[in-house]
């Protein structure tokens, strides 16, 4: 519990130092939405918003995914020399898959979402960049093959089928959140029910990276709250609103995987 606090804490306390830079940088660039038609705001707030939030998670998540690979490569060593700290770094090493799959597929998507809100891409090819991302996550073996119903159990469908559902949740997660930033506060509120929620689920289900990683999350989304409480003075843009959506929808497939 001490690490999921402290986790938390240490996001929470990264993101409020990295948000007013970044909203400087999102003006420089011109990275701002000037409201109008159909938006409820009327004033110019900055986007990119989301590299406040993404920026503590993603660095987190590379540097125990090579933290991980290395304890994985001189575990003997480790056995003989440190066996006092032995047990908690094989814990670290066996999240190593996670972690860099949680960070190089958020980091694309964060790509994706900085070419949108500075460029304005074309609907097809946001789309095409989310199904490569989906892809990915599919590759890296995070695929949905069964489900637990209440009442019934748990229902199992081919590998096939479990790749489609899976383009489909990860994608339609993306795409729910990148649909309602805009209106100030509630994506970045919803998604910060959604990552507190995980992290109770996965408290009971002693699934470690999902608590860690939706802890770390959760701290970033309250303090990015801060400033995208109405009235906004930042908005997530598509970079963190897609990020978000990613990083939601991969920690829920890794916590569904723990409780079957």
């Amino acid at each position: 519990m001490s690490i999921t606090i402290a986790l938390f804490i240490g996001c929470w306390l990264a993101t409020c130092l990295l948000t007013p830079a970044v909203m400087r940088l999102a003006r420089r660039m011109d990275a701002v939405d000037r409201g109008g038609y159909r938006k409820i705001s009327l004033r110019e707030v900055p986007l990119l918003g989301g590299l406040a939030v993404a920026f503590p998670l993603s660095m987190l998540c590379l540097g125990v995914g090579v933290a991980g690979f290395l304890v994985n490569v001189y575990w003997q060593y480790l056995f003989v020399h440190h066996r006092e700290w032995f047990d908690s770094l094989y814990t670290l090493a066996g999240a190593r898959y996670d972690c860099v799959t949680l960070a190089l597929g958020g980091i694309a998507i964060l790509i994706l979402g900085i070419v949108d809100d500075t460029k304005a891409l074309r609907a097809r090819w946001k789309l095409v960049g989310q199904i490569a991302v989906a892809t990915f996550v599919c590759l890296s073996g995070h695929v949905l093959t069964s489900v637990a119903i209440p009442l019934f159990g748990v229902v199992e469908f081919g590998r096939e089928v479990g790749v489609i559902l899976t383009m489909l949740w990860v994608v339609g997660v993306i795409n729910a959140f990148n649909l309602i930033d805009g209106i100030d506060g509630l994506a970045t509120g919803i998604a910060l029910v959604g990552a507190v929620a995980l992290v109770a689920l996965s408290i009971i289900q002693d699934a470690a990276f999902v608590t860690y990683a939706g802890a770390a999350l959760a701290g970033s989304l309250l303090a990015f709250l801060l400033f995208n409480f109405p009235p906004a003075r930042v908005f997530l843009g598509d970079t963190g609103s897609m990020f978000i959506g990613y990083c939601l929808a991969i920690l829920s497939l890794i916590g569904a995987h723990k409780a079957l």
